[in-house]
């Protein structure tokens, strides 16, 4: 197996995450056979290190996110030789705006006709201050809230008994609000009204987990490559991981692919992540941000001119 890598740098015009203030973050782009993958890990959340992954690699050694980019490889360079896009006769669900909390970026999500809205919270004041005036000025908008478990369960019940009825009830779900914890975060939901979803901690064979709405991210949870999800027992949600474009069509062919072929339905997915991100000319081949995505043009996953103009090292 012939692998070749390429380091890119993205630039997002905010912090992408409540536990680091980088707007910097670093990634590969994988040539495996032909095929092409994305590796981008965020070592804020836990992942190794991209020079890790790359070692783990070069060595021949395992890891969940190199399954997954090794899957995402292997099928594109199939669809690459055989001179068709992953993305033929596939529908791509609808993705929610995953916007900071700032009313000129709301105001610009719905101007493109986002319809769901999710948003970055530490369970920090700011959060309700931003969602209350946001809600009344959009009453017709569903809310996504994802915590990164870093919200304190009294807190939390503390700031709910101060919204409105209307926003409560507008609001989608609360993703990973603290650490897992099946029994307190059935309570809550049950309580308010409000379901909860399920993020890293997901796993499809843990009995504790049905009860939630699942999210998925293709980059890091290989159990999505082989179809193993195909009989879920809740709804999910497939998300990109914030990564560079490449990664996101990955993950947008992934929920077209568990669309068509799961037992349960596919809710508005996280799909549309490359308008975070300072513009170049891999985000600039996506279709103009949206609810919709439109791979871009080319065999197998796309950008077929702009992958082979690259610099690629072997990877020893």
């Amino acid at each position: 197996m012939q692998i070749d890598v390429h380091h890119y740098q993205l630039r997002s015009r905010a912090a992408l995450n409540k536990r680091s203030s980088s707007t910097r973050h670093d990634g590969a782009l994988l040539r495996v056979d032909g095929g092409y993958a994305c590796l981008h890990p965020w070592t804020v959340l836990g992942d190794p290190s991209l020079d890790e992954l790359l070692g783990l690699l070069a060595a021949g050694n395992d890891h969940p996110i190199l399954q997954s980019a090794l899957h995402c490889a292997r099928h594109d360079a199939l669809a690459r030789r055989e001179k068709r896009s992953l993305f033929d006769g596939l529908t791509v669900p609808r993705s929610h705006a995953t916007i900071p909390a700032e009313l000129d970026e709301l105001d610009r999500a719905v101007a493109r006709g986002f319809t769901t809205v999710k948003i970055k919270s530490a369970g920090e004041p700011e959060t309700w201050q931003f969602l209350v005036p946001a809600n009344e000025k959009f009453p017709h908008l569903r809310w996504r809230i994802d915590f990164n478990e870093l919200a304190d369960p009294a807190e939390l019940e503390f700031n709910l008994q101060q919204l409105p009825s209307s926003l409560i009830s507008q609001i989608d779900f609360f993703e990973d609000p603290f650490p897992f914890q099946p029994e307190q975060w059935k309570k809550l939901s049950s309580k308010w009204g409000i379901s909860f979803a399920l993020d890293r901690q997901w796993s499809p064979t843990d009995p504790s987990c049905e009860d939630f709405i699942s999210v998925i991210k293709p980059a890091i949870n290989p159990l999505a490559g082989d179809f193993q999800l195909a009989n879920l027992s809740q709804p999910a949600v497939v998300t990109s991981y914030m990564d560079h474009p490449l990664g996101q069509s990955y993950a947008a062919w992934m929920a077209a692919r568990l669309a068509r072929e799961s037992a349960k339905s596919i809710s508005t997915c996280g799909l549309i992540t490359h308008g975070l991100f300072e513009s170049n000319e891999f985000t600039d081949a996506l279709s103009p941000v949206g609810p919709e995505f439109s791979p871009a043009a080319g065999t197998g996953l796309g950008f077929d001119e702009l992958l082979t103009s690259l610099t690629w090292t072997r990877l020893s």
